[in-house]
């Protein structure tokens, strides 16, 4: 009915509150998760996308630019990361998980570190692409 919309957002705090159901800023995911796989099945029935919660977690490091594979924000979490960044990180690889097409946040802080999650590495994608054309060129594609 509505073209134009391409996705979701799952205002994960006005839902709560509507609901009267108490979620905490660490475990919201867990405790929302029945919830978030229910918008996402109906959407993707519609071929929408789902947004996933906004992080109220403010954390006072950001990841450098340059940290683009996922053993780069292992370390860059083990050597200068915080709780918040942890769990904000987490956050986005389970929702990366759960199929939803992008993250809100509040904070620039953040960008980087879901930019990761959401975000296939220059090495995966180069591993994908060399998978792919070994299988054309043995024919092994069905088409």
């Amino acid at each position: 009915q509505y073209n134009t919309v391409q996705h979701v957002v799952f205002g994960i705090h006005d839902f709560s509150k509507a609901m009267a159901y108490k979620i905490t800023p660490e475990g919201w995911i867990d405790e929302l998760e029945t919830f978030f796989n229910i918008l996402t099945m109906e959407a993707r029935v519609k071929g929408k996308g789902v947004i996933g919660g906004v992080e109220v977690l403010l954390t006072p490091n950001s990841l450098p630019d340059s940290c683009v594979e996922k053993k780069d924000i292992r370390r860059w979490l083990d050597l200068h990361g915080d709780d918040a960044s942890r769990h904000v990180y987490a956050h986005a690889q389970r929702e990366t998980a759960m199929g939803l097409t992008g993250k809100q946040v509040i904070t620039p802080n953040h960008i980087n570190v879901c930019k990761v999650a959401f975000t296939p590495s220059p090495n995966a994608i180069e591993k994908d692409v060399s998978i792919l054309k070994a299988a054309i060129e043995a024919d092994a594609l069905l088409s």
